[in-house]
C-alpha cells in the first residue's frame, strides 16, 4: 500500500509538472510555432538592392467567408508602420469562426502593403496561430523607359510601328512620326523592350534589354 501511494504522487507530481511546462508563455528560437495568438515580424526591403524600407504602411485586414461561392470579403483591421530600419511587428488574436443558422463564417488575415514610387504587391496572407520570424516584405520600386520613336525613312502612310513592354507601349500609323512614350516597369532589374516595324508589307520584330535602376528613367531612342 505504500508503495501504491508513492507510485501515485510521482505521477500526480509528474502531470503537474508537464502541465506547467504546457502553460509557458516563452517564445521558442524555432522560427515559427503554433500557440493561442499570432505574431507575425520581420523587415520591409526594396527588391534587387535588399535596402531596408522605412514608415512603410502595412493594413492588416481581416477576410469572412460565409461558405457561399468560396468568396472572400477583406476589411481594415488595423493599421501599422515599419520602423526607421524597415522592421515591422505585429501581435494578435485571430477570431475564431461563427456559427449561425447551420452557416459557418471562417476568419483570415492578411497584411496589405502601400509605399510611395514602389509597386503594392498580392495580400500577404498570415497563418493562423503561429509566430513567424523573418517574415520578409520585398517591394519592386518604381522605374521608368522614357521611348522617343521617329519614323526617319518614311515609305507611305501605311508605315506602322508597335512597341511594348510590361508597363506601356503604343501604336503608330504613317509617315510623319516623332512622338515620345513613358513605360513604367520594375526596378533594379532588367526589362525587355518590344517594336514591331511594318513598312511596304514588310515586318520586322526587334527586341532589346535593359536596367532600370531604381526611381530613374532610361532613355531609349526607336528610329524607324
Amino acid at each position: 500500500m505504500k508503495n501504491t501511494t508513492h507510485i501515485i504522487s510521482i505521477l500526480i507530481l509528474l502531470l503537474w509538472t508537464l502541465s506547467s511546462c504546457d502553460k509557458k508563455s516563452v517564445e521558442p528560437d524555432d522560427s515559427i510555432y503554433i500557440g493561442d495568438s499570432t505574431r507575425v515580424e520581420g523587415q520591409v526591403l526594396e527588391y534587387g538592392t535588399l535596402k531596408p524600407l522605412p514608415h512603410t504602411m502595412i493594413i492588416i485586414e481581416e477576410g469572412e467567408n460565409s461558405g457561399f461561392g468560396g468568396s472572400t470579403s477583406w476589411y481594415p483591421y488595423d493599421t501599422i508602420y515599419s520602423d526607421a530600419n524597415g522592421y515591422y511587428s505585429y501581435r494578435f488574436k485571430q477570431e475564431s469562426g461563427i456559427q449561425s443558422g447551420g452557416n459557418t463564417t471562417s476568419f483570415s488575415y492578411q497584411m496589405v502593403v502601400i509605399k510611395e514610387k514602389y509597386f503594392k504587391p498580392a495580400g500577404i496572407l498570415i497563418a493562423k496561430k503561429y509566430y513567424i520570424k523573418n517574415k520578409n516584405i520585398i517591394l519592386d520600386p518604381f522605374a521608368w523607359i522614357k521611348v522617343h520613336v521617329k519614323n526617319v525613312n518614311p515609305f507611305d502612310e501605311m508605315d506602322y510601328l508597335f512597341t511594348s513592354s510590361n508597363g506601356g507601349g503604343g501604336h503608330y500609323y504613317g509617315k510623319a512620326i516623332d512622338s515620345t512614350e513613358l513605360h513604367i516597369g520594375r526596378g533594379n532589374r532588367k526589362v525587355r523592350l518590344y517594336w514591331t516595324i511594318m513598312k511596304n508589307k514588310i515586318e520586322t520584330v526587334h527586341f532589346d534589354s535593359l536596367y532600370l535602376p531604381a526611381h530613374d528613367t532610361v532613355p531609349y531612342e526607336i528610329l524607324y
